[in-house]
């Protein structure tokens, strides 16, 4: 439940465009190496909302023809391609790429008409296919004519952090509908957010937090992957919570529960109920199903909102999990991931 926005464009050879979209989908992934030390660890909470930047490790294929208007007519530069919507370009004649800047400088070491060799990551496997680049007449430089994505961008919010800086965030994977699956991320930064409101959630469609962030502020932390639970990284220096004890899914049960949140600026608990604690041998997605019973909280957004998703989840005192899907035609009800799978 990531809120995404816009942030900057490319013509031509390529385009970083971010989907003004909601998505809610679960992605399961690798959990981070560092979820093994959950044994008698203490974190700071979270709950305060984050702008996010996220850089692609490649870029990914959005669409385009692959045609580049040239003096003696259009040429399509993929006529012997067999590119896929999805596809993750990480290299051109073997010269990696992970972004436009870099696709734009392999591109200036081949030759108009020339087949030149594409890397690609699909499903999973390292691929090649071969495209023509061709001088386009409106810029004067070589193109191929493709629409490729390299970074994405939203809001979201903080699960928690520690004393070395680490840090975790959203509770699940942000995906990349092309890629049909987590969105390949080789950095990034978060930021202050500054919220300005929220649309409430009514008629059972879950409403969502509506804030804004710059690209000038001081980042608070760096991304360092995104994985099937969630965002995380170091160097985390923005607001800390509470510090409290880390929860085993093993001591969650059905009952009174809390969940961490900053929608009016100042961190606050609401009161829930978890309805259903699965039972998971392995990560997995959806181990809590809770219900908002917290008044002030069903009054001010009327459930659960996107871009909540990452906010603890608290019962007995200790960090147990944290927010990651609202219910479709229920938004007093939602879904939570397991601190075993999210913990730095």
């Amino acid at each position: 439940m990531m809120v995404y926005g816009e942030r900057r464009k490319f013509a031509k050879v390529a385009v970083a465009a971010i989907l003004l979209t909601i998505l809610c989908a679960f992605s399961q992934g690798a959990v981070p190496a560092f979820s093994r030390e959950i044994d008698s660890r203490t974190v700071y909470l979270g709950g305060n909302v984050i702008g996010m930047s996220m850089e692609g490790d490649g870029l990914v294929y959005a669409g385009g023809g692959g045609e580049v208007q040239t003096e003696s007519g259009p040429i399509l530069t993929t006529a012997d391609s067999d590119l896929k919507l999805g596809d993750v370009i990480v290299g051109l004649n073997r010269v990696a790429v992970t972004d436009v800047a870099g696709l734009e400088k392999a591109l200036r070491g081949c030759r108009a008409g020339e087949k030149a060799e594409l890397t690609l990551r699909r499903d999973g496997k390292e691929v090649t296919t071969v495209v023509s680049p061709a001088y386009d007449v409106n810029t004067g430089k070589l193109q191929l004519g493709l629409w490729v994505r390299d970074h994405l961008s939203g809001i979201g919010t903080l699960t928690c952090s520690d004393e070395a800086g680490r840090f975790c965030a959203l509770g699940h994977g942000v995906t990349e509908p092309l890629v049909r699956g987590i969105f390949p991320v080789g950095g990034g930064r978060v930021f202050p957010c500054e919220i300005l409101g929220f649309r409430r959630s009514e008629g059972g469609k879950a409403g969502s937090i509506q804030g804004t962030f710059s690209y000038r502020a001081k980042p608070l932390g760096m991304i360092a992957g995104n994985g099937g639970f969630g965002i995380f990284g170091n160097g985390y220096e923005g607001p800390r919570g509470e510090a409290v004890a880390v929860g085993k899914r093993s001591e969650v049960r059905p009952g009174r529960a809390e969940i961490v949140s900053s929608l009016d600026g100042t961190s606050r608990r609401y009161e829930i109920e978890i309805v259903k604690a699965s039972k998971q041998r392995k990560p997995a997605e959806k181990g809590i199903v809770f219900r908002v019973k917290d008044r002030d909280l069903l009054e001010l957004t009327g459930g659960i909102l996107q871009g909540m998703s990452g906010s603890p989840i608290l019962q007995n005192g200790k960090f147990i999990g944290a927010v990651t899907h609202v219910f479709n035609n229920d938004s007093t009800k939602g879904y939570g991931v397991y601190s075993d799978w999210l913990i730095m």
